[in-house]
């Protein structure tokens, strides 16, 4: 059985690595994928850019996407996914 993917939006290191730790403490299993703004975030979603090849079927269950993150991307990304909420059954947790 392939682990349910939670896609995480997160340009800072430190607080990449508190998520994982976080994560193994409670003992969640899902694949972590990182990303660190918001166009790779699109590029992930949308299987362009660098994700171009990835296998679709790895869709993201959960996007926790970092809303302090330096990057304006990170509300390009709101902006052109938020029609994707209300079709999706991914929670974005923001």
């Amino acid at each position: 059985m392939e682990k349910k993917v939670i896609l995480l939006v997160e340009d800072n290191p430190d607080d990449e690595e508190l998520t994982r730790l976080a994560f193994e403490e409670c003992r969640v299993a899902n694949k972590l994928v990182v990303v660190r703004d918001g166009q790779e975030a699109l590029d992930y979603l949308f299987l362009t850019g660098a994700y171009a090849d990835r296998d679709a079927r790895e869709t993201p269950q959960v996007i926790l996407l970092d809303m302090s993150c330096q990057s304006w991307m990170v509300w390009r990304c709101c902006t052109v996914c938020a029609p994707m909420r209300g079709q999706s059954c991914c929670p974005w947790l923001c």
